[in-house]
């Protein structure tokens, strides 16, 4: 799985990462100082890096619960490749680079995944 335009955001109702679910994700990213889930500009172009999202949305008649559900284990592993694309990418067409605003001696944190439910066997806080 790969989310959205490369690099954009994709939404489920309620996501299991591991057997049963996502077992393999590309982490896509062309900007390290740009943002999670970029939506495309007016020329379709996308700058920042990929985010997947469990969120609750309306169904039928009932609401996805919005949770992270965490299956992997060590002998059913999740398997995450990082691909760092040319700044920016145009929607669709994934070109292998050196990510825009990366500098080697700082150190980074990108947000690769948010949910609006809970991640079950966690305290709610």
């Amino acid at each position: 799985m790969q989310a959205g335009n490369s690099p954009g955001s994709a939404s489920f109702g309620r996501l299991t990462v591991g057997p049963g679910g996502t077992d393999n994700y590309v982490f896509a990213i062309d900007d390290a100082t740009g943002t999670a889930g970029p939506s495309p500009d007016a020329l379709g172009h996308v700058s920042g890096w990929g985010l997947v999202k469990a969120i609750q949305q309306p169904v039928g008649s009932t609401i996805t619960s919005g949770d992270f559900i965490w299956t992997a284990t060590p002998s059913a592993k999740l398997t995450v490749a990082i691909d760092t694309l040319v700044n920016p990418t145009t929607v669709g067409t994934d070109v292998p680079g050196a990510m825009a605003e990366f500098d080697p001696t700082r150190a980074y944190s990108w947000l690769a995944a948010e949910w609006a439910g809970r991640i079950p066997g966690r305290p709610v806080r």
